[in-house]
């Protein structure tokens, strides 16, 4: 007896201890392209594999484009198991499965049609794998004839155990006793409650569980299921869910209650109504629908006209903003968000575009963005690694076939800096050192390791070190010298093809010692017996004259800086260059008479003039601190020969002004000063391409009264028109746009019709024909994606080239505007705004939460946007339970 009442007691606290355990997290193995797990998923590959640098734990990106390129992964998680992948794949992508070995594929997923979590696309595997519990899923380029195929930077696999359903559709509904089908709406005057039964799989049991609606018509939301209240929140696609994980019934029956307060004598739940596994259940469906109401994923408004474009960009960009820099990021794709300072001053000219010429002004956000351009510290500069907005590092890696290290700076396009290596001065020991290097260790945003050259009987050792670029540290490598005798560390191949200076620069030509004084190749021998100074900057000219001929800003500089002045620093040149002579070799010798420890710290510049006094600036800036940045915000000395700057705190002026913001005063000055600054350098000879920027900041500094600018937008309008071939055309077509584009300003700034005229003797290089865009009677794609046409002919007002320039390009066309891609939108956003002849008044200032929507017909607000809110750090983005550092 006594044992019957110890087992049912045991029964029962082991009932009571089960039903409140809470779920651990579902953790997926994690499929990187080019890593070695890589290796036992990967089983067809036709596909090529690109470095971009964007985290360094998913550096490379795998493509298949075109019609040859292809890869397919193979996944096996046994049949009767609960399966799904979450997948960074981006651009056009195209997925097919098989589940017979690769016999036959069904396409399952697209760029268009896709399920997605957050920025990631979901892919159930569960009823693939129900047959032999394989699958393989082909990636591949959905639209071969053009663009970029299938981009997959990170596959994440979950295998939640044994199951018949990751998920199921909660179809059949009653209310007051009577069938209701979700999708449609019933008339009702009180409060309504939805009730419905339904049995959950075994396999649910202590897994992660939500309950997902795509939406209600009505208000004043509550549920229960099994009797007991949840909790319903929003989610990140305007939808709702609760979590169920602990109120659900495993492998019985479950009853859940949904009550809704009528709006305007109707109530009902939109389509679908899903339950299950956590992700599986609130991945976002192809469609929702109500009654006549749908709405999809990004391409709510398709079919898309030229007098509803516009909206739809700006709703985009406040979902771009990130409120821990008060910048727009990239594109909502990025894992880890890229932030570039001049797309977010192009925006800021995108949002004074559109307040002037339609209905919305984005005030808040202008302020938000002006303030995030301003800490930023340095007006442009998008190769300028200390920026420290930007997360992509340089990072040091062993350089193939050598016994050396190599810097890598990772941009849009990754780059090595140049090889660095040790060798000792005189010795009787072999000259090739062997070496070893310890694991990369990562440690919060730092990455580390440690490497050995060994030269018989003597050991020097470095300990490399980068960082992400947020925690504004440059990176360095630790040497630890011996105190056996003299030690050369050398910077190699400086001027050979693919390193820093070359190609884009004439090569390394000189050196710049901290006060400015500057050592050049062709001159002489460049040496320094016991160095007083703590770093130099290695200088390269700009090398892409052919291209673009009015560029003439000293566009390279690589900085060396170093703990422990050396006793000499010599160099090595080899021929090229400009003036017959180029730096290829530095090495910095140390006698070594004791043991001591060099750190050497390596810095890329882009984009300055020939003085570069804001690498200088950083430089030293770095010596005080140990951090990048310059630390300060001088626009004379921050400014670079990029042009980008002006237009930006100029528009935010303008806005500021206008709408009687605090900041207007501060935005006026530094728009002014920065505008002085980009004269003095162009007065210096530092020229730039980025001159429709420059007519722009000219604009809006006169809609602000200074008038003393309009002649130098007629000087930098003089210089597009003398750049222009007889036949309308410039160099490139996208080279062209921008200039015709930076002419009409010019024209509505001064009234000149020499603009008017050279932008209509471009429009003959351009036509459609066939659905394609023709430059000089060949086809062209480079139109930045159908953006740059579509704001230059819709500035213009010529709608139907417009209309056709959105039609030819549609395959970069969502409900985010172009390309999702804070790079593109402001050409629609802006520029195009002016020739739509949309109702300007009344105004509606937009709040950063808010989405609007406007047309001839008026201005609408949404209570949330029209387009997914993506970037985690946006203030709508609560919901979105996606843990991001794993």
């Amino acid at each position: 007896m006594r044992l019957t009442i110890r087992l049912v007691f045991i029964l029962l606290v082991g009932i009571a201890i089960s039903s409140s355990i809470i779920a651990a997290p579902l953790k997926p193995i994690i499929i990187r392209p080019n890593q070695p797990i890589e290796k036992s998923y990967l089983v067809e590959n036709r596909s090529a594999c690109i470095e971009t640098g964007v985290d360094p734990r998913t550096p490379f990106i795998r493509v298949g484009d075109g019609e040859e390129m292809y890869y397919v992964y193979k996944f096996s998680p046994g049949k009767g198991n609960m399966a799904f992948l979450l997948l960074n794949v981006s651009s056009q992508f195209l997925i097919s499965a098989s589940n017979d070995n690769g016999k036959t594929y069904q396409v399952i997923s697209s760029m268009k049609e896709c399920e997605q979590v957050g920025t990631r696309v979901f892919i159930d595997l569960t009823p693939l794998a129900k047959k032999t519990g394989e699958v393989l899923l082909k990636f591949e380029d959905k639209h071969k004839e053009d663009g970029w195929g299938a981009l997959t930077s990170e596959i994440r696999y979950y295998n939640a155990g044994k199951g018949s359903d990751t998920r199921i559709i909660l179809d059949r509904w009653k209310v007051n006793g009577s069938p209701y089908q979700t999708g449609k709406s019933i008339l009702s005057s009180k409060k309504t409650v939805f009730t419905t039964e339904f049995k959950a799989p075994e396999g649910w049991w202590n897994q992660d569980l939500a309950v997902y609606f795509s939406d209600f018509l009505g208000n004043d939301i509550s549920a229960k299921l099994n009797g007991k209240k949840i909790n319903i929140g929003r989610t990140w696609d305007s939808g709702y869910w609760a979590d169920i994980s602990k109120t659900i019934k495993s492998g019985s029956s479950n009853v859940l209650e949904v009550a809704v307060n009528p709006s305007n004598g109707k109530a009902g739940l939109w389509t679908p109504v899903r339950v299950g596994l956590r992700y599986p259940a609130c991945a976002v469906p192809l469609a929702k629908n109500i009654d006549d109401s749908n709405w999809m994923p990004n391409r709510n408004f398709e079919p898309y006209k030229i007098d509803e474009m516009n909206f739809l960009s700006g709703n985009f960009m406040q979902t771009l903003y990130d409120d821990r820099y008060n910048l727009l990021a990239f594109a909502p794709a990025e894992r880890m968000t890229v932030h570039y300072l001049h797309d977010t001053f192009r925006s800021l000219v995108a949002l004074a575009e559109e307040e002037r010429h339609t209905p919305a002004a984005r005030v808040e956000l202008v302020r938000k963005l002006y303030a995030g351009c301003k800490d930023g510290l340095l007006p442009g500069g998008e190769y300028l690694y200390s920026f420290k907005h930007d997360q992509r590092p340089i990072d040091i890696r062993p350089y193939p076939d050598s016994t050396d290290l190599i810097m890598v700076q990772k941009m849009d396009n990754w780059t090595y800096l140049c090889p660095i290596g040790v060798a000792l001065g005189t010795s009787k020991t072999s000259d090739k050192p062997t070496v070893k290097d310890t694991k990369l260790n990562q440690k919060k945003d730092a990455f580390s390791f440690k490497r050995q050259w060994k030269f018989d009987d003597r050991i020097i050792t470095g300990s490399a070190s980068y960082h992400l670029g947020d925690s504004g540290i440059p990176p360095s490598i630790e040497f630890q010298l011996d105190g056996k005798g003299a030690v050369k560390i050398d910077f190699k191949e400086l001027s050979e093809q693919g390193k820093w200076f070359v190609p884009g620069s004439w090569g390394a030509e000189a050196v710049m010692l901290p006060d400015g004084e500057t050592f050049w190749a062709y001159k002489q021998n460049i040496e320094f017996k016991n160095p007083a100074f703590d770093y130099f900057m290695i200088r390269g000219g700009n090398g892409s004259v052919p291209i673009q001929p009015c560029e003439n800003t000293y566009a390279k500089a690589l900085m060396i800086m170093w703990s422990v002045k050396p006793d000499s620093i010599t160099t090595s040149t080899k021929d090229g260059s400009r003036f017959g002579k180029q730096i290829n070799n530095i090495t910095l010798e140390y006698k070594n008479e004791s043991p001591a420890k060099v750190k050497i710290t390596l810095m890329p510049f882009q984009s300055y003039p020939e003085s570069l006094i804001t690498p200088r600036t950083i430089a030293e800036n770095i010596l005080k601190t140990g951090k990048t940045g310059a630390g300060i915000y001088d626009c004379v000395t921050t400014a670079n020969g990029s042009g980008i700057g002006p237009d930006g705190l100029a528009a935010a002026a303008y806005i500021f002004k206008k709408y009687n913001c605090p900041e207007a005063k501060e935005a006026e000055t530094l728009a002014v000063d920065s505008m002085r600054a980009f004269i003095n350098l162009d007065k210096a000879g530092a020229q730039t391409n980025e001159l429709y920027y420059l007519i722009s900041g000219c604009m809006y500094l006169h809609l602000l009264g200074y008038t003393e600018f309009d002649e130098w937008a007629r000087i930098w309008a003089d210089r597009m028109l003398a750049s222009q071939n007889p036949d309308g055309s410039w160099r490139w077509l996208n080279f062209q746009l921008r200039c015709m584009e930076g002419l009409m300003r010019a024209y509505e700034l001064l009234g000149d019709q020499k603009y008017l005229d050279a932008v209509n003797l471009g429009l003959k290089t351009l036509e459609y024909k066939d659905n394609n865009l023709y430059w000089k009677g060949n086809v062209s794609r480079d139109d930045f994606c159908g953006a740059t046409t579509y704001a230059l002919f819709g500035n213009l007002g010529i709608k139907d080239l417009a209309q056709k320039a959105l039609d030819a390009r549609k395959h970069y066309i969502d409900d985010r505007g172009f390309f999702a891609c804070s790079d593109l939108n402001p050409y629609m956003l802006g520029f195009a705004a002016a020739g739509l002849d949309m109702p300007k008044e009344p105004k509606q200032i937009v709040g950063l939460t808010e989405s609007i929507i406007y047309n001839y017909d008026g201005v609408k607000v949404q209570n949330m946007p029209t387009c997914y809110v993506v970037n985690q750090h946006h203030p709508l983005a609560d919901t979105f339970n996606f843990k991001l550092e794993e």
